[in-house]
């Protein structure tokens, strides 16, 4: 169920619930794992040849897998170099081969001394991409190369990964949306063992969205007259509702719903099909109401992470 092609120069994002068949699929592409049926062919390759397909293809991948295999009393250094000779890098060149990889994932310096047990787990992680770049493959499988890392090492990972997509394909699993918009040229969405969709994130965002979201919060209640219902808070939250949906649907879009009501923390949210809503009208309009009874507001397009929702509750019923 998954047929499709990747070029160089592409960081292509394979995204999917649990269990879609993500790792799987690179376990396979890398010859981890026996495929069944069907072909693959990796950097001209033919993955599914058991004589020697599989060897072929180890000669000209790098592997980032989910957890890091390392060993504690081995340094960066002495990591690199053994990853270097496996990939049949000469002992001419292998120590500026280690070098060089060791630069490009931030590793020099004292770090480069260093044990494994004695990294942090960000220094690990970026370890586990330089064994996977090293030898300068053609091809590279990053299977969620962040998992668990902070927000500030993941950004680190996340610079790594973009300089390094010049000159050969990269395939990225992962479960984070932002870390796959940002990143990925195109995305492919996995579900109950299938490829479901392909293409570019406003392609997919187009195809499988539903518009656009509009979220605002609200300056007191007062300013929308909601004043004299006493402590009947049921009372006075529908005449804010009723106000606010009424406005929307008259200078907004008249299609508009409302789908999240966070009211306790003035937030209302309304989802707006493509071609129901004037954009630079809608600038105008709510940059005015933020006189009356608009604090904060903003126009966003259907988030990767809808699409994704979308597309693995329509597997699971078989609908898409």
């Amino acid at each position: 169920g998954v047929t499709l092609g990747i070029d160089t120069g592409e960081v292509f994002g394979l995204l999917g619930p649990n269990g879609a068949g993500k790792t799987t699929t690179i376990h396979m592409l890398s010859g981890h794992t026996l495929a069944t049926g069907g072909h693959a062919f990796v950097g001209g390759h033919d993955v599914t040849d058991r004589n020697k397909g599989v060897a072929n293809v180890r000669k000209v991948i790098g592997l980032c897998p989910q957890f890091d295999t390392v060993w504690p009393t081995l340094t960066v250094q002495e990591h690199l170099l053994l990853y270097a000779r496996l990939k049949g890098v000469t002992s001419e060149y292998e120590s500026a081969a280690a070098q060089s990889v060791a630069a490009q994932v931030e590793l020099s310096g004292d770090a480069y001394y260093q044990q494994a047990s004695q990294l942090s787990g960000g220094m690990r992680r970026r370890l586990s991409l330089g064994i996977a770049l090293v030898g300068n493959p053609k091809i590279v499988f990053l299977d969620e190369p962040t998992t668990g890392l902070d927000p500030e090492t993941k950004m680190g990972v996340w610079r790594i990964i973009e300089r390094q997509k010049e000159g050969r394909a990269i395939i990225l699993t992962t479960h984070s949306m932002e870390e796959a918009d940002a990143l990925s040229t195109r995305i492919g969405i996995m579900a109950e063992g299938r490829l479901r969709c392909i293409g570019t994130q406003l392609h997919l965002k187009n195809k499988f969205g539903s518009g656009y979201r509009l979220t605002m919060s609200l300056k007191g209640v007062g300013a929308l007259g909601a004043n004299g219902f006493g402590n009947d808070d049921a009372s006075r939250e529908a005449f804010i509702m009723n106000v606010v949906d009424k406005f929307v649907k008259e200078e907004i879009s008249s299609e508009a719903m409302r789908i999240h009501d966070e009211h306790a923390h003035g937030a209302i949210v309304y989802s707006m099909k493509e071609g129901t809503v004037n954009i630079s009208d809608t600038f105008k309009v709510m940059e005015a109401k933020r006189k009356e009874f608009v604090k904060e507001w903003a126009l966003q397009q259907t988030s990767l992470e809808s699409v994704f929702l979308r597309i693995a509750k329509a597997a699971e019923s078989s609908t898409l």
